[in-house]
């Protein structure tokens, strides 16, 4: 039936009447899409999803599109029990924007294409600074008196989502 309703439009010629749409578009985490329309060219990129890990020694990721980056070996990390262990390949510096508004560093990012997620280590905040604080599915990272970041668990974990920031760290 959509078929031939749009065959139809197509062999009629387009409507008189300009019809406004909204419109959605579904991206991966490497994706990046375009939106515009007849006024305005604009580039997004996707938010990163950050999961909050109190056993991890150090912040982890799969990704490269860092603000700085050394390349290099950096040995290995044990991923789970110990059984499986995967080549850090380099690290980096990644500051992130909030949904707080804010912007926050982290420090000695390990560069692992093997791994599937992105890994904040807490105990890497706590040395930072930072203070967690964990409950009511709801999870809120402190710095003196200002909440910097502000995230919710899901399925057992908790996460942020955050925008990587482009230009200068400090």
């Amino acid at each position: 039936m959509k078929r031939d309703k749009a065959q139809r439009k197509e062999e009629n010629g387009p409507s008189k009447k300009k019809e406004e749409k909204d419109t959605a578009a579904l991206a991966d985490a490497d994706d990046l899409f375009f939106v515009f329309d007849d006024n305005n060219f604009d580039v997004a990129f996707q938010d990163c999803t950050w999961i909050i890990d109190s056993s991890a020694s150090c912040h982890l990721t799969p990704h490269r599109e860092f603000s700085s980056y050394t390349r290099g070996d950096f040995g290995y990390v044990n991923m789970g029990k110990g059984d499986k262990s995967s080549k850090i390949i380099g690290m980096s510096t990644i500051c992130l924007k909030t949904n707080t508004g804010c912007r926050f560093t982290l420090k000695d990012v390990r560069h692992v294409p093997e791994f599937q997620f992105n890994l904040i280590s807490a105990g890497g905040l706590d040395e930072d600074g930072y203070v967690s604080c964990l409950g009511e599915g709801k999870w809120n990272l402190i710095k003196g008196s200002l909440i910097v970041a502000r995230g919710k668990k899901e399925n057992k974990l908790y996460m942020i989502q955050e925008k990587m920031c482009r230009g200068l760290i400090t």
